[in-house]
């Protein structure tokens, strides 16, 4: 069997690590601390004043132990904290490339769950009395291939869809006396599976089908060509009669002969109105 090739090479390290960290008089120190300590064991507070400068000068020495501790510790870590920092900035770049094809992963886990969720939805709906043959897809809810939504609550709703399909076609087929038109009306509902627009859109088409024909305009009569009229044959004017002269004398008051004036203009005589 062909030797597996390495994914990446292994890390060297270029230091090695140091002494151990050692307090040199350690024993020494101890036994002189418990000897000092020993006398506080059963400590009773008569002086406040004593007892402060006592706390003081204990707190002052833990705290020269814990400075201590700090400063060996830095000067220890910082040969490792270089190295720590290159093993991190590897390890980030793993991360990124790992979160790429981690999360196409998820994803196709995902669609894998759901296509399966989609099959058992489908399972489920083919084992419903379906009569009037309405697809899956006209009540589908994309809810249901959700994690949270569990089969026995997806048959919950498909049941109270058929029930309530039943029962607006019972509706449908009280409310709807002409059976031509009932039938109609079930055939638009189960398209639209809303009771109240199936009603609507039938009447609508009914009346348009079987609104009244418009009555045909009355014919009208051919059209005669007149016939030319005779001439009427014309007869000479009479000849004039001759004009004569006659000088009247009227008198009267003003109003009076403006109507003799007017009288003679509307007979078409000539005159003349002098003043004498």
């Amino acid at each position: 069997m062909p030797e597996e090739k390495q994914f990446l090479p292994d890390i060297v390290d270029v230091n090695q690590p140091g002494l151990k960290f050692e307090i040199k008089n350690f024993a020494e120190i101890k036994e002189a601390l418990a000897s000092i300590l020993a006398q506080y064991k059963d400590f009773k507070l008569t002086d406040y004043g004593e007892a402060k400068d006592l706390r003081a000068r204990l707190n002052n020495a833990a705290k020269a132990f814990n400075t201590k501790k700090i400063a060996v510790k830095k000067a220890y870590m910082e040969p490792y904290e270089y190295g720590e920092n290159q093993i991190k900035e590897l390890i980030a770049m793993i991360d990124e490339a790992s979160s790429v094809v981690d999360a196409q992963i998820k994803e196709y886990e995902e669609n894998m769950k759901k296509k399966k969720k989609r099959e058992e939805v489908e399972e489920l709906f083919a084992n419903f009395e379906n009569p009037r043959q309405i697809p899956l897809a006209k009540l589908w809810n994309d809810k249901w291939l959700n994690a949270g939504t569990s089969l026995k609550a997806i048959e919950k709703e498909i049941t109270a869809f058929f029930e309530k399909v039943e029962s607006d076609i019972v509706n449908i087929e009280t409310l709807v006396a002409d059976e031509e038109r009932r039938t109609m009306t079930v055939k638009l509902y189960v398209e639209y599976l809303d009771m109240g627009r199936a009603i609507s859109e039938e009447k609508r088409v009914y009346e348009l089908t079987h609104a009244p024909k418009p009555e045909p305009a009355p014919a009208q009569a051919p059209v005669q060509e007149e016939t030319p009229k005779e001439e009427e044959p014309t007869t000479e004017p009479a000849p004039a009669e001759p004009v004569e002269e006659f000088y009247l004398s009227i008198s009267g008051t003003k109003s009076q002969l403006l109507e003799v004036r007017d009288f003679l203009k509307s007979k078409g005589l000539q005159f003349k109105f002098e003043r004498k």
